[in-house]
C-alpha cells in the first residue's frame, strides 16, 4: 500500500484490479429492502425531492450551493421584522466531471451517496459521501473514493461548484497554505434588538482535477468547518482549529460519526413484513433526529435546517415535532422547550404591548424571540400556540421526571403562559358568566373570520389547549408547593367549551363554518379533534359519543389539500377508538405525502398541484405526526399524571398494518428505558435500563407490581398496561 498525502487529502493509494463499477452495490440493495436506505439511478429532475443532510447545527438539502446554520438569520421585513436563514456558501460544493449513475440516502449512518460512472467509460468511478458531522457540529465534509480499473493511468477533472459569496452576507474569501476561509456578517440582523451574526468557514482547497494510477483507488476528504458567533467569541479562530483538527486524522472522522449516529438509532422501530413500512417509519425518524441535538437549545423549524418557511419556528415544533423525538430521547425533545424558556423574556415584553400579563409567545420566531413574520398582522390572531409550548412542557415533564429542570426550567415558562390566558380572556355575563376567548386563529388556519381576518369565537381547540396549559401550571405549583392564584382555578375551570348534540360534536367556534367562508368552508387541517390527543383534555376524553361524534363530523370537511398532520391524528384517535379499518386507512393516506425515491416528506401530496397552501418539501412537522402515529397510536403510549404526585406511560400495543412483528426500542420514563414488542397476538414490554427511579406495573386494573430488568410483561394485544415513577 502506498499512501500521500496534499492539500486535498488524497490518501490510501491502493493498487488492485477492479471490475466495472457502474453497479448499484449489492449492499445498497440488501438494506434497501430492510428499510434502511433509499436509492435510485434516476435522479429527480425538480431538486427539491433529493433529501436534506443535517445534525442540528449545520443543514442542506441536497444539491443547493448553500448551507444553513441554527440561529443565523437575515433580516428582510418591508413592513415588520421578518427573518430568514441566511445563506452560508458551501465552500466544498463540488464533483467529479462524470455522470450520475446513482445515489442513495443512508438512514443509518446518515449520509448521502453518489457513485458517478460512465457505462462507456466504466473503468472509472467515483463514490462520494456527504454528510454533516454529527459529533463535531462544525464540521461539514464530502468524502470522494475514485477507482481506476484499468491498466492505463486517467485523470479525473473535479467541478467546483462552491460559491464565493452570498446575497445574504457581507464576506470575505481568502486563502492561506493549507484551507481558504471566508468571513462575514449577515447584512441586516433578523430584529434591531440583535447584533447582526458573524460567521466564519475555513475549508479545504478543491482540487481542479486527481490522477489516478493504472488499477489505484484514491479517497479524496474536502472538509469545511463553520462556526458563528451565536455560539463562539472568535468563529474564524474557532472554525480553523476544527478544520485542522479534522484534516489531521480524516479517516477517523466518518467512524466517529457513525458512532454518533447508531447511539441516536437506540431509539428506533423495528418492523418485520414490511418493508416499505420500515423505511416510511426510519426516514421519519431520520428527518427528525438530523434537526435537532441536545447541545444547542434550538427548536426546529418546519423544514428542519433548510430554507423552508424561511427556517423560522412554529407551533409545529411544539406540538408535533417534540413529542415524536420524546419517548426515544427525552434529552433532545427537552431543547425544544428549553427554546421557548431562553426567549421569555421577549414573549414578556410582548405580552406588555398587546396589553396583557405573562408570556405571550409570538407564531413565528427565529434567534431574538421576536416575531419574524414579514406579515405579522395576519398571525397575530393564532395565539394557540402559547398553550402548545405549556403542553409540550407537560409531556416533557412527565416523560423526564427531572424535578430540578421542573422547578427551574418549567415553572417561569407555564406560570407565565398561564397569567397570559387569564389577562386573555372575558367573561360573559350572559352565559353562566363563562369565559370566552374572541379574535382568534385556530390551527385551521382557514378560519380566519368574516370579515377577512377578524378572527373567530371560542374556538374549541384555543379554549381547550388554554385550559389545558392553565391546569399544568396549576400541577407544577402544587407539586413545586407554591401558592396558586384563584383566577388560575376559576378560568381553567370556566373557559367556555362550546358543544352540539345534534349531532354530538364540538363546534369548531361559534358559527362554524361561517369563519371558512374564504377558503369554501373547508377546515384546513386537525383541529377540534387535538384536544383528544395531543392535549388530552379531560373533559374531550370524558364522554366516548362526543369524542366519536368529532371525528365523524370533521371528515367531510377535511381539505383534500390539507398536510399530513391530519390523516396521521386520525389515524392514531381511530385506534383509540378501536377501529384498525379506519386507523390502517388514514395511515396509508399520510403515507402519500412521503415522496418517492428518497421518501423525503411532502407538506402537501402533490407540490406541482398543491391547492390553497403550496407547502414545502422535507416537512419534517409531517414526519412527526407520523412517528406519533406508529408510536403513540400503535403502542398506545401515553405520558400522563400518575396517582399521588406520580407520573405514568400507559401502552396499548397493537400489530402495525400488514407486519409480522413490531418492536418499539429504547421509550424511556423517568430515567429508564424499556423495549416494547409485538409478535402476532402476544405482548412483551422489557425493562433495559434501570434509572434512580423505580418503575412499577399494571395490567389492565390487576395488582401495581415492582418491574425490573429480570421480569419482563407479558401480556396479549389489546390489553392496556401502565407504567408508574414517582420522581418527585
Amino acid at each position: 500500500m502506498k499512501s500521500i498525502t496534499c492539500a486535498f487529502f488524497i490518501i490510501g493509494v491502493t493498487l488492485a484490479a477492479f471490475a466495472s463499477s457502474c453497479a448499484v452495490p449489492p449492499e445498497w440493495i440488501a438494506r434497501s429492502n430492510s428499510g434502511r436506505l433509499a436509492y435510485t439511478t434516476v435522479q429527480p429532475r425538480d431538486v427539491r425531492y433529493y433529501p436534506a443532510l443535517g445534525n442540528g447545527y449545520l443543514g442542506q438539502q441536497f444539491e443547493d450551493p448553500y448551507l444553513y446554520m441554527a440561529g443565523v438569520y437575515l433580516g428582510n421585513g418591508l413592513i415588520a421584522n421578518g427573518a430568514v436563514r441566511a445563506r452560508i456558501p458551501n465552500r466544498i460544493f463540488a464533483s467529479p466531471q462524470i455522470g450520475i449513475f446513482a445515489s442513495a440516502l443512508d438512514l443509518e449512518t446518515a449520509t448521502f451517496q453518489v457513485i458517478y460512472c460512465d457505462p462507456a467509460a466504466p473503468n472509472i468511478s467515483v463514490t462520494s459521501t456527504t454528510y454533516a458531522h454529527r459529533s463535531i457540529r462544525s464540521l461539514w465534509i464530502t468524502e470522494m473514493s475514485l477507482s481506476n480499473a484499468a491498466n492505463v493511468a486517467s485523470t479525473v477533472s473535479v467541478s467546483d461548484r462552491s460559491p464565493t459569496g452570498s446575497p445574504d452576507l457581507n464576506s470575505t474569501l481568502q486563502t492561506a497554505q493549507e484551507y481558504s476561509y471566508m468571513v462575514g456578517n449577515v447584512k441586516k440582523p433578523e430584529v434591531k434588538t440583535v447584533a447582526p451574526s458573524h460567521f466564519a468557514v475555513v475549508s479545504t482547497k478543491v482540487p481542479k482535477s486527481v490522477f489516478l494510477a493504472p488499477g489505484s483507488t484514491q479517497t479524496i476528504y474536502l472538509i469545511a468547518a463553520m462556526r458563528s458567533s451565536i455560539d463562539s467569541s472568535n468563529p474564524l479562530q474557532d472554525a480553523i482549529t476544527d478544520f485542522q483538527a479534522a484534516q489531521s486524522a480524516p479517516t477517523k472522522l466518518l467512524p466517529l460519526h457513525m458512532a454518533s449516529w447508531a447511539e441516536l438509532w437506540r431509539g428506533r422501530v423495528e418492523i418485520a413484513g414490511n418493508p416499505s413500512l420500515a423505511l416510511k417509519v426510519n426516514s421519519s425518524l431520520y428527518a427528525l433526529y438530523s434537526s435537532i441535538r441536545d447541545d444547542l437549545p434550538w427548536a426546529p423549524s418546519p423544514g428542519g435546517l433548510t430554507p423552508g418557511y424561511s427556517g423560522n419556528v412554529f407551533w409545529d415544533s411544539d406540538l408535533w415535532i417534540m413529542p415524536a423525538i420524546l419517548p426515544f430521547h427525552p434529552n433532545l425533545s427537552r431543547v425544544c422547550v428549553d427554546y421557548r424558556v431562553d426567549r421569555i423574556g421577549p414573549a414578556q415584553k410582548r405580552a406588555i404591548a398587546f396589553g396583557f400579563r405573562g408570556a405571550f409567545f409570538p407564531w413565528q420566531s427565529a434567534f431574538s424571540g421576536e416575531e419574524v413574520d414579514w406579515f405579522p398582522v395576519f398571525n397575530y390572531l393564532e395565539q394557540h400556540i402559547g398553550a402548545d409550548v405549556a403542553v409540550s412542557a407537560k409531556l416533557q415533564l412527565l416523560a423526564s421526571g427531572d424535578a430540578e429542570w421542573m422547578k427551574t426550567r418549567m415553572w417561569p415558562l407555564v406560570s407565565g403562559i398561564a397569567d397570559f390566558w387569564c389577562s386573555r380572556v372575558k367573561r360573559n355575563h350572559t352565559r353562566s358568566l363563562q369565559y370566552e376567548l374572541d379574535g382568534v386563529v385556530p390551527p385551521d388556519e382557514f378560519a380566519v373570520g368574516f370579515p377577512l381576518y377578524s378572527g373567530v369565537k371560542n374556538s374549541v381547540y384555543t379554549n381547550g389547549a388554554a385550559k389545558e396549559a392553565i391546569r399544568t401550571a396549576i400541577r407544577v405549583a402544587q407539586l413545586l408547593k407554591k401558592p396558586v392564584p384563584a383566577e388560575w382555578t376559576d378560568v381553567a375551570q370556566n373557559l367556555h367549551l362550546p358543544t352540539k348534540d345534534n349531532p354530538p360534536h364540538h363546534p369548531e367556534y361559534d358559527g362554524f363554518p361561517a369563519g371558512n367562508t374564504y377558503f369554501q368552508q373547508y377546515v384546513k387541517q386537525a383541529d377540534v379533534v387535538l384536544l383528544q390527543y395531543p392535549i388530552e383534555l379531560d373533559e374531550a376524553l370524558a364522554n366516548n359519543t362526543f369524542r366519536l361524534g368529532d371525528l365523524k363530523f370533521y371528515e367531510p370537511y377535511m381539505s383534500p389539500n390539507g398536510p399530513a398532520m391530519t390523516w396521521s391524528a386520525l389515524s392514531l384517535l381511530w385506534l383509540d377508538m378501536g377501529d384498525a379499518t379506519l386507523a390502517a386507512k388514514y395511515l396509508a393516506q399520510a403515507e402519500q405525502n412521503i415522496l418517492p425515491p428518497f421518501a423525503v416528506w411532502s407538506e402537501v401530496i402533490d407540490p406541482s398541484n398543491p391547492g390553497f397552501d403550496a407547502g414545502i418539501l422535507n416537512f419534517i412537522t409531517g414526519a412527526g405526526g407520523y412517528i406519533q402515529t406508529i408510536v403513540n397510536g400503535y403502542s398506545g403510549l401515553r405520558y400522563r399524571w400518575g396517582p399521588n404526585g406520580s407520573v405514568m406511560a400507559t401502552l396499548k400495543p397493537t400489530l402495525l398494518p400488514q407486519t409480522t412483528s413490531v418492536i418499539w426500542r429504547g421509550i424511556h420514563l423517568a430515567g429508564s428505558s424499556f423495549d416494547i414488542s409485538v409478535s402476532g397476538q402476544s405482548v412483551t414490554v422489557a425493562l433495559t435500563t434501570q434509572g434512580n427511579v423505580p418503575l412499577q406495573y399494571q395490567i389492565s386494573n390487576g395488582p401495581v407490581l415492582p418491574f425490573s430488568t429480570v421480569s419482563p410483561i407479558t401480556t396479549s394485544v389489546g390489553t392496556q398496561i401502565n407504567l408508574f415513577a414517582s420522581p418527585f
